[in-house]
């Protein structure tokens, strides 16, 4: 057995196994990303004689938080194959990813699939989802005047830089994030955007699934803009699924409405004393740090 950097000739093995471990994703969306945004020199592996079993990826993002940008590392992939597991292998990738990780980022986030996993290395739960699931009858009556599929990243980037300014610890986007963001969805789903002679008030990512359809992703400034993307994303599905931060809440749009909370990122302090250094701070754990903030957070992350 050995661990090493992944190859170039291991990438379809660790697609295959992307798509086989994470039912979360969709397979398009597995695909798109590496087809656009994998990297293998990003892939650390366990294998033997070439064959890959265990993986992590790991992709650098940059992180607002308390009014200053940090380079962090955000882990995915992280997957050891069924005949394997149980044998430690996992535990020991890990551990090497967090001892470079110590050197290189303050801060390592990885998905909240598997919290119980992920714990004994130090990483905590700092923010959650909640998901409200609208039927159709609540929105039949609303208008889809001037919604749109979206095509352009600029205009997306501009909503969401007003919408974010209400936000702390949050991934720094750019105009071409967004326009990635649509070529994305393209393959799995769709934004829709909403927008008014003052400019657009709001965009929806989402998928359609067998029987309803789902926002993973909402920014808006009012709530006329939750309405009408939600209307026109649903079409004819009998309801519709709208993912939202921790703090935001829909009662008022829908009182019937019962949020369900959803583990969403982990966090881990790679280094507690020069976090404390950099920021100030005299919190204890990673925890304390992210509960302490002033404003709500939107720890929102794509693959």
């Amino acid at each position: 057995m050995m661990l090493k950097n992944a190859s170039y000739a291991q990438k379809e093995q660790i697609r295959s196994i992307w798509l086989s471990h994470f039912a979360n994703y969709e397979k398009a969306e597995v695909q798109h990303y590496f087809d656009h945004g994998y990297d293998d020199h990003a892939t650390i592996v366990i294998d033997d004689d070439d064959k890959v079993i265990s993986t992590i990826h790991m992709r650098e993002e940059t992180l607002m938080l308390m009014q200053q940008k940090l380079e962090v590392s955000f882990l995915l992939g992280v997957a050891t194959i069924p005949d394997y597991r149980r044998c430690d292998y996992m535990k020991d990738l890990m551990r090497h990813v967090l001892d470079e990780e110590a050197h290189n980022h303050l801060i390592t986030l990885i998905d909240a699939f598997y919290p119980k996993l992920y714990e004994p290395f130090g990483f905590v739960s700092v923010y959650d989802k909640k998901q409200y699931q609208i039927s159709h009858k609540l929105l039949e009556q609303v208008s889809n005047v001037n919604v749109h599929a979206a095509n352009s990243g600029a205009q997306l980037y501009e909503v969401y830089r007003k919408y974010i300014r209400h936000f702390d610890a949050y991934i720094v986007r750019d105009a071409g994030y967004f326009d990635e963001l649509i070529e994305k969805y393209r393959s799995i789903g769709g934004i829709a955007v909403y927008e008014t002679a003052a400019g657009v008030q709001g965009y929806a990512c989402y998928i359609h699934k067998e029987h309803y359809a789902e926002i993973r992703e909402i920014v808006y400034l009012g709530s006329a803009a939750i309405m009408k993307l939600a209307h026109w994303i649903m079409r004819d599905d009998p309801y519709i699924m709208i993912h939202v931060s921790q703090d935001e809440s829909l009662e008022k749009l829908f009182p019937l409405a019962i949020p369900k909370r959803v583990p969403h990122m982990m966090a881990r302090i790679n280094h507690p004393a020069l976090f404390q250094r950099l920021y100030g701070q005299k919190a204890a754990s990673t925890k304390e740090v992210f509960a302490s903030l002033k404003k709500p957070m939107f720890l929102h992350m794509e693959m």
